[in-house]
């Protein structure tokens, strides 16, 4: 267990945060319920993971086609080189987007993580946030967000995942 965790609180546990992954699905479904397809781009490695979550709870409740792209991002300094997406033989250009992340801080990471979508020509980029701590430095919203919570600078959260690739908490510490 990392040390972060052990002197932690939990915000989320791994149930809450299946429900509330599972509503944001239901939101994604109900803001893109006219498209054929979408991309769901996570973030590596946390906005990747729950991605892939989105899309299995989207392929169950909708008949639209979800594909899957990676974001590679310096998260610590997004400035300092581009961020690149790998999607595949998915064509990007004309479809909605959803930008997943774990968590969101001060928008710097999304962003940064926007500007190869829009290079890609994208339909149009929404964000999708498991847990949302407002502190906005840039001009970025989520449009779906399962966890608001208020938090000071010195606060940081991070989300863990179980072998099987499924959250298994949030951690506030």
């Amino acid at each position: 267990m990392p040390q972060q965790i052990a002197n932690s609180q939990l915000i989320l546990d791994a149930a809450k945060a299946e429900q509330k992954l599972i509503r944001m699905a239901w939101q994604i479904y109900e803001n893109n319920y006219s498209e054929t397809e979408i991309v769901l781009a996570g973030i590596i490695d946390g906005g990747y993971k729950l991605a892939g979550i989105l899309k299995k709870h989207l392929e169950k409740i909708s008949g639209i086609e979800v594909h899957l792209a990676e974001i590679h991002i310096n998260k610590e300094d997004p400035s300092a080189e581009p961020a690149t997406i790998s999607n595949g033989t998915v064509s990007i250009s004309g479809k909605n987007i959803v930008l997943v992340d774990d968590v969101g801080n001060s928008g710097r990471t999304l962003f940064y993580a926007q500007q190869p979508l829009f290079l890609l020509k994208a339909k149009s980029v929404q964000v999708a946030l498991l847990v949302e701590r407002m502190h906005k430095v840039f001009p970025i919203k989520a449009d779906y967000v399962g966890f608001p919570i208020a938090t000071t600078f010195k606060n940081h959260v991070i989300v863990t995942f179980d072998k099987k690739g499924l959250v298994s908490g949030a951690y506030l510490y």
